[in-house]
């Protein structure tokens, strides 16, 4: 399967190819348009449908808590049930098409920022920055998430199991796959000695090499390592042109 960028529009970040640009999520949130949030999602799916993309790296869920937000343009609003509510339609619209959505980024990542540590409450996470994936699950049937590169306290939101399989799958009903940063997992081998199973795609295609020696110098030793003691395993089943 082939998985490409969004939200604003559909990209293959390594090959550089691109699909037309639609209006960033604040705009789509302002209409208040359920139905026009929908349109939007069908496009998208149609889109992916029509470059050979079965997943599309979007929408961004994430609250707008501070205009420090640096990716703040990637989502909706301030509101958790705007934010579900257009999230979710855009959701099921690309379904129609058959392209699933990574609602992203999974969770708390308001501040955009890598390897941060996030301190809140219980009430306010579910209440406020968790409410815009219940919905998309919930209402829209969302079976793809990305992860987050922030921390839940001490501990990366990738090996939260609270987050991860608690709320997400046995409350929410979620069935799906969540997705995480191939570039985290090679730099930081101590937390994929915690999960237990990672496919690692080993495809030009993507921008993984498939020989081991140019993977050694793209994703460090730390990957090679996991590589070795069966954490990341590489795909024999990828073509290559």
């Amino acid at each position: 399967t082939l998985d490409f960028d969004g939200p604003a529009a559909i990209n293959n970040n390594f090959t550089g190819v691109g699909s037309m640009g639609f209006p960033v999520e604040v705009i789509i949130a302002s209409t208040w348009n359920k139905e026009m949030a929908k349109a939007w999602g069908e496009s998208m799916g149609k889109i992916s449908q029509e470059m050979g993309a079965h997943g599309w790296y979007a929408p961004g869920m994430n609250m707008h808590r501070t205009p420090f937000g640096a990716r703040n343009y990637e989502y909706f609003s301030e509101d958790g049930v705007l934010s579900g509510n257009m999230g979710a339609n855009a959701v099921s619209g690309a379904m129609e098409y058959g392209v699933y959505s990574y609602i992203k980024h999974y969770a708390l990542y308001e501040g955009n920022g890598k390897m941060v540590s996030v301190w809140s409450n219980e009430q306010a996470i579910r209440e406020i920055y968790l409410k815009p994936f219940e919905i998309s699950v919930k209402e829209g049937g969302a079976n793809a998430v990305m992860v987050s590169w922030s921390f839940l306290g001490h501990k990366w939101t990738g090996e939260n199991t609270g987050l991860l399989n608690t709320v997400l799958r046995d409350e929410w009903g979620f069935r799906g796959m969540a997705l995480v940063q191939a570039e985290y997992l090679c730099n930081n081998f101590r937390e994929i000695q915690e999960l237990d199973i990672v496919v690692l795609r080993l495809d030009h295609l993507y921008g993984i090499p498939k020989d081991r020696r140019q993977l050694d110098g793209l994703c460090g030793s730390m990957c090679v390592k996991a590589l070795e003691q069966g954490y990341l395993l590489a795909d024999p089943n990828v073509t290559h042109a």
